[in-house]
């Protein structure tokens, strides 16, 4: 960030140690990357101090990301979901917050009925494969964070629709 700003702090501080911690909060439009911070103070016998560092603001989930599989009617006992965690330009994908997720309805005459809430199923990176059963309509998310743990939830619109299978 090129220029000077400055942003003062009003909180009651804590206490860490022999140290005061202050917490303070970056303006929304503050750009995302490395910001150089620079704290001044003065305390009750009125001597001054001045500390510097640096910091990375990061408030942008990863893009690009993606959850794909076949639209509309299956006659399988199993679908393939296939997905992929974008990318991340300041922190980087946290690999570990991969969660796919799931929502069901019943199909009825062609037609998906009233979805329920999201759950989280077994997922196996880059591609999934799940069960299903006859005489459901399935959607699906792939949400993933970055190392900053902000959040992406990219795409959630396909509809598996399930006719009936038979198993031997």
């Amino acid at each position: 960030h090129s220029s000077s700003t400055e942003y003062p702090v009003s909180s009651t501080p804590s206490r860490s140690g022999s140290a005061y911690v202050y917490t303070f909060s970056v303006p929304q439009n503050f750009p995302d990357g490395e910001a150089e911070i620079k704290v001044s103070g003065r305390d009750s016998n009125n001597c001054e101090g001045t500390s510097s560092g640096s910091a990375t603001i990061d408030r942008t989930p990863p893009t690009g990301g993606s959850v794909s599989y076949r639209d509309g009617y299956s006659t399988s006992a199993t679908a393939d979901i296939d997905v992929n965690d974008g990318s991340d330009n300041v922190f980087g994908v946290r690999t570990s917050s991969r969660i796919l997720e799931r929502r069901e309805s019943v199909l009825s005459r062609g037609n998906c009925g009233t979805y329920g809430s999201w759950s989280a199923i077994t997922n196996t990176h880059p591609r999934s494969r799940v069960q299903v059963a006859s005489g459901r309509c399935y959607q699906y998310r792939w949400r993933v964070s970055d190392n900053g743990n902000n959040e992406e939830w990219p795409g959630e619109i396909f509809i598996g629709k399930i006719g009936h299978f038979c198993t031997t």
